[in-house]
């Protein structure tokens, strides 16, 4: 199995989690964080297959903007090109 293909089958696992995860949520509170972290996820997945394939990270901005992507509760996003998370400013890291 080639680097980019484990790469590729820990995100998908890494979003089927929090996407599992937001179907147990209770309360707006929780709903409205694991709504952030599945934008996180998807973030984070386009950021890292990017890099994976070009050997470099492209603009957080342009990847946002791309997906259209916004924390409901107004946080902005960060990421992190040594460790390849992203975080937002008031949910904290994605961490899979």
């Amino acid at each position: 199995m080639t680097a980019r293909a484990v790469l590729v089958a820990t995100i998908v696992l890494s979003v089927a989690i929090a996407l599992a995860g937001c179907a147990q949520a209770g309360s707006n509170a929780t709903a409205t964080k694991d709504e952030c972290f599945r934008t996180m996820a998807f973030i984070q997945t386009e950021m890292n297959l990017f890099h994976a394939d070009s050997g470099i990270y492209p603009p957080l901005a342009d990847v946002v903007k791309q997906l259209g992507s916004k924390c409901p509760s107004g946080g902005t996003y960060s990421f992190d090109e040594k460790t390849g998370v992203v975080s937002c400013s008031i949910h904290g890291a994605y961490k899979p």
